[in-house]
Formats: C-alpha cells, structure tokens, sequence
C-alpha cells in the first residue's frame, strides 16, 4: 500500500525521470532496474499518478516528431502589440502624425 503522506505531492529527487516510467511502462528497463521502478511506484504516490496517467495516455510522439511551425508574421506581430505596455501616441517622443495614425489604424 501506498504512503498516506501526500504532504509532498511532487517528484522528488529519487523519484525516477518520466522518460524511465515510460522506459518502465514499455518493459524496456533492463531486468534490475525494472524491479527498482517497480518498489519505487508502490511507494510513491506521485509516481504512482504519473505511471496511471502515461498508462492511460501513453506517449504517442516524440519533440522530433512535431516540428515547431513559425507563427504567422501578422499573428506575431498582434501578439506583440497586445502582450507589451500601450504606448502613450500623445507624447512628443512617439513619432510624427503618420506613426500615430498608422498605429492607431492598425489597432483598431
């Protein structure tokens, strides 16, 4: 039986990486380190959730199979423009009128 102490509900430092529960999951430890993964989990709570939700879920790709796509240039660019501090259009320093109105424009 598990530990009723969850006081602590996170990985810690002997608790064994996700990469090797997976490696645990797919019997693909070699036979001692199989047999450690295993008291580990009936002892840890946390790794026993985690071993659950990869059994349930499973890992069907890996970061090298999903190439990262460049965001839009026009996504990016409104992404930007929401994620920084307004900028005060009214203040000498901004710009000429056709910065101010070209931002002005391209916000609304």
């Amino acid at each position: 039986m598990r530990s009723s102490n969850t006081v602590m509900f996170c990985k810690q430092r002997n608790c064994p990486s996700t990469e090797t529960v997976l490696l645990y999951l797919a019997s693909a430890l070699p036979a001692e380190e199989q047999e450690d993964v295993a008291r580990h989990l009936a002892a840890c709570d946390f790794c026993g959730a985690e071993i659950q939700l990869l059994a349930h879920f499973g890992r069907t790709e890996t970061e090298d199979d999903c190439p990262q796509s460049e965001i839009p240039f026009f996504l990016r660019i409104y992404a930007e423009r929401k994620l920084r501090p307004p900028l005060d259009v009214q203040h000498p320093s901004f710009g000429g009128p056709r910065e101010q109105e070209a931002l002005l424009t391209m916000e609304a």
